[in-house]
C-alpha cells in the first residue's frame, strides 16, 4: 500500500525510526484506550497522549507529522464530537477527534510503519461488538482481520517525483519492533521512498485469474477470499448444473404424466425457487440484463406460466417460462426463455415436451434474443414462424 507524503515528513519519519525510543508507559496508554472505548471516540489531544505513552518518538515528531496528518496519510476520517446538550442548552461545545474504531485503525497503520505502538488491547475490546454487525466500515474490517494479518503487512511511503531527483543509494535497517525498513536516497541525501515490511511479511505470488471449467465462475487463485467465494458459488451452481433427484417431486402432479411440472403464482415457494435457479442460470449464461422470473420466493404476475422439466428419477433437468402478452400485435403467449442443464442437452428434453407446450399455448411467440441452438430447433420442427409475432393466433388465455 503506497502513501504520498512530503519530503520533510518522510525525512522526519526516517530519522525517528533510526533513533532509539525512550521507555514507554503501557499502563497509561491502556487506560486512555479504555477511555476511548467508553466514550466511543478519542480527541486529537488524547491521541497525542497515547503517542507519548506508547512511543515517545511519535510525540517528539508531532510538529513535523501531527496526529491529523497521520490521519490524512492513512485515510482515517476526523470529525467534531459534542457532549450531548442538556434540555435547555441552545449551544454545545465540541472537540476534533476520531471514533474508537478509527483510532484502532490509526494505531494499526502506525504500528505497520515500525513504531512501538500496540493496538491489540483496543482491538480486543472492540472486536466482539464489530463482529456482531452485518455491515462494517474499512476500520471495522481492519479490526476483524488484525490478529490474522498483524506484522505481515508491507507499507510504502513516498514523495512525489519531479523527474529530476534520482535514486542514488539504498539503506536497509530494522526497527526496535523487528520491522525491516528500506530507504531510497537521492544524490542530496534526501529520502525518496521508504518501504516498511513486518517481521512476518512474506512475499506472496500475485493471484492468478481462473475460470472454473465446471461452474464457469471466475476467481483468483492465491486470494483466500476469492477462493472461498468460488467454493460457495460452485456449490450453489452445481444445484442446477449437476442436479440431484428431488424427492419432493414424488408428490407433485406432472402434466399428463410426462414430467412437466406447471408453476404459477400460487405454486409452492420451493417450486418457485427451483425455476428461479434455472432463470438465473439462463441470464448468466447468455449475459442478459435481468432474471426473467420474479424471485426465489415467487412471481407475482398472474399471467405467467413456468414449467420444470423432470426426468424419471425426479431430477430437474431444465425449465422454461411463458407470459401472456397484449399489445398492438394482439394477444398471445410469449415464450421468454428455455434453459436445459448442460449435461442433459442434445438428449431430446425439449423435443419430449414441445408438443405439450404447443397444445397448451398454441402458436406462441418465441421472444428474442434467440440463441443459435433454439433457431436450429425451431427449424428442425418446422416452427420457424414462431419467431414472428402473430397477433391473435394464440389460444385464448385460460
Amino acid at each position: 500500500m503506497a502513501h504520498i507524503i512530503s519530503l520533510a515528513e518522510l525525512d522526519a519519519i526516517v530519522t525517528s525510526l533510526k533513533s532509539s525510543t525512550k521507555p514507554d508507559r503501557p499502563r497509561l496508554a491502556d487506560s486512555r484506550l479504555q477511555e476511548a472505548v467508553r466514550k466511543g471516540f478519542a480527541a486529537i489531544s488524547d491521541v497525542e497522549d497515547i503517542f507519548y505513552d506508547s512511543d515517545s518518538r511519535l510525540y517528539e515528531m508531532l510538529r513535523a507529522v501531527p496526529v491529523q496528518r497521520w490521519c490524512q496519510v492513512l485515510s482515517i476520517p476526523t470529525r467534531d464530537y459534542y457532549r450531548r446538550p442538556r434540555r435547555r442548552q441552545a449551544s454545545a461545545g465540541g472537540v476534533r477527534g476520531i471514533s474508537a474504531e478509527d483510532l484502532a485503525d490509526l494505531l494499526m497503520g502506525i504500528e505497520s510503519v515500525g513504531y512501538s505502538i500496540d493496538p491489540l488491547g483496543l482491538v480486543m475490546k472492540l472486536s466482539s461488538t464489530v463482529a456482531a454487525r452485518a455491515y462494517v466500515t474499512n476500520a471495522e474490517l481492519s479490526i476483524l482481520w488484525y490478529e490474522k494479518l498483524r506484522h505481515k503487512a508491507s507499507i510504502l511511503l513516498t514523495v512525489e517525483r519531479d523527474g529530476r531527483r534520482r535514486i542514488c543509494r539504498e539503506e536497509i535497517f530494522k526497527t526496535a519492533t523487528g520491522y525491516k525498513v528500506a530507504v531510497l536516497w537521492d544524490e542530496d541525501s534526501s529520502p525518496l521512498e521508504v518501504t516498511v515490511k513486518g517481521p512476518k511479511y512474506r512475499r506472496r505470488r500475485a493471484p492468478v485469474s481462473v475460470k472454473c471449467e465446471v461452474c464457469g465462475y471466475e476467481w483468483y487463485r492465491g486470494d483466500p477470499d476469492s477462493s472461498a467465494n468460488h467454493r460457495r458459488e460452485h456449490a450453489r451452481r452445481l444445484k442446477y448444473l449437476d442436479p440431484k433427484p428431488n424427492p419432493r417431486f414424488r408428490d407433485v402432479e406432472h402434466e399428463q404424466q410426462t414430467g412437466l411440472v406447471h408453476v404459477t403464482t400460487s405454486s409452492s415457494r420451493w417450486v418457485h425457487a427451483e425455476i428461479y435457479l434455472r432463470a438465473a442460470a439462463f441470464r448468466r449464461e447468455f449475459q442478459y440484463d435481468f432474471v426473467q422470473w420474479g424471485g426465489p420466493e415467487g412471481d407475482a404476475d398472474p399471467n405467467v406460466r413456468g414449467y420444470l422439466f423432470i426426468d424419471s428419477a425426479n431430477v430437474t433437468v431444465g425449465a422454461c417460462a411463458f407470459r401472456w402478452r397484449e399489445d398492438e400485435d394482439g394477444s398471445f403467449w410469449g415464450l421468454q426463455w428455455v434453459w436445459i442443464a448442460p449435461k442433459y442437452r442434445r438428449s431430446g428434453v425439449l423435443t419430449k415436451h414441445w408438443n405439450t407446450l404447443r397444445q397448451l399455448h398454441g402458436d406462441f411467440y418465441v421472444e428474442p434474443p434467440v440463441s443459435d441452438a433454439m433457431s436450429a430447433f425451431l427449424k428442425r420442427n418446422g416452427d420457424q414462424r414462431l419467431l414472428q409475432v402473430r397477433g391473435g393466433s394464440a389460444t385464448e388465455k385460460e
